[in-house]
């Protein structure tokens, strides 16, 4: 079996992944790295994928949290692999989440999409069917937003509100607000897109909080669990990883 790990700002989440099913997935703080150790002990993986936006220093964790010997697979966004054809002007500051997400959408052949990633930011990437990544967007996420306003406005307690087309309480204005911001932000991604390529553009939708913006997006949208781990088990496939 082998390892996969998305190690994120807020959150760590991976995968055991052999004999073509998922084995188990788990998920804890990025600040409780420490404990990584203890939750990995008894697994014995052939192989370690690991996406990574927390920075180097959080590097000799993950490291040792791994049998020693195991081979560790640091992802890299590159300027042409994977089925990516990456457009940022600097092609490996591309964050290896977007990178990986980007990947497994590819393998969905869904044609011309943006990704949409909602989690502690919201990212929106433009992705042509035959996959050439042309740049996207980042928003602060859901969480971030209700913080910002909470800690910036006076009487005003955010959060706990209900979305609705015409909200008659501040938090569900708020609430509606704030979907409706992220939502938006998506679908004007999509119209650029689509304004360029003269095409219909699906959504790719993703991330912990995805489910909030669903109900506001126009069709075809696909939600995807854990896409960031699926672009990793394409990589693994690629490299001919056993047991995969």
């Amino acid at each position: 079996m082998i390892l996969l790990v998305d190690v994120g700002n807020t959150r760590i989440k991976w995968g055991m992944f052999g004999a073509g099913v998922w084995r188990g997935k788990d998920a804890l703080p990025t600040d409780a790295v420490a404990d990584l150790a203890s939750r990995w002990r008894g697994l014995n993986p052939a192989w370690v994928g690991v996406s990574n936006v927390a920075g180097d220093d959080i590097v000799p964790s993950i490291e040792q949290a791994c049998p020693a010997g195991t081979p560790i697979y640091w992802l890299k966004p590159e300027v042409d692999a994977h089925g990516i054809r990456n457009g940022y002007a600097a092609p490996a500051s591309l964050g290896a989440d977007r990178y990986a997400a980007l990947i497994a959408a590819h393998k969905m052949n869904l044609g011309h999409v943006v990704v949409a990633s909602l989690g502690t930011a919201l990212t929106v990437d433009a992705l042509t069917a035959t996959g050439e990544f042309v740049g996207g967007i980042i928003v602060p996420g859901y969480r971030a937003m209700l913080r910002g306003i909470g800690e910036s406005t006076q009487g005003v307690r955010a959060g706990f509100g209900q979305w609705s087309a015409f909200p008659a309480s501040t938090k569900d204005a708020l609430e509606t607000g704030i979907l409706s911001a992220l939502a938006g932000a998506v679908e004007a991604q999509r119209g650029r897109f689509e304004t360029r390529l003269a095409a219909e553009v699906g959504v790719v939708l993703t991330g912990g909080d995805a489910a909030l913006i669903k109900p506001l997006l126009r069709a075809p949208v696909h939600q995807a669990e854990d896409l960031v781990l699926e672009g990793l088990l394409w990589i693994a496939r690629e490299n001919g990883i056993a047991d995969v």
